[in-house]
């Protein structure tokens, strides 16, 4: 089997993991009453496996989003990761090294009115 295609496997499948001990916890819970509606309910196991399947795909893919962003190559790629050399980040938000003072003009004063007492 490809590896490309394990490493997609076995995070996708790490995603449904989570995806179903947090519906456990939702209906262990019973948070928001789901638990309580779902044994209540005469189609609970299906829409018990909704629910799994469709946050499964959502945890499934943000774990394969975050793997791959943070690890920057693939697990058996041995050469590292491949990309420009950047810039830092801290370069852009500090302030530059020498600073010049500029002429500002500044306006009349408003005349001010006296108060009514």
């Amino acid at each position: 089997m490809p590896h490309l295609f394990r490493f997609l496997a076995r995070n996708a499948l790490i995603g449904f993991c989570a995806a179903a001990f947090f519906v456990a916890v939702l209906a262990l819970a019973d948070i928001g009453g789901f638990g309580t509606t779902i044994a209540r309910s005469d189609s609970g196991p299906l829409a018990i496996g909704l629910v799994i399947y469709f946050l499964g795909l959502t945890f499934s893919s943000v774990q394969i989003g975050m793997v791959i962003m943070l690890n920057g190559r693939f697990p058996d790629d041995e050469e590292g990761p491949k990309g420009g050399k950047r810039k830092r980040l801290s370069g852009w938000f500090s302030p530059p090294a020498a600073r010049s003072p500029i002429m500002v003009s500044a306006p009349a004063p408003r005349p001010t009115r006296p108060l009514r007492g």
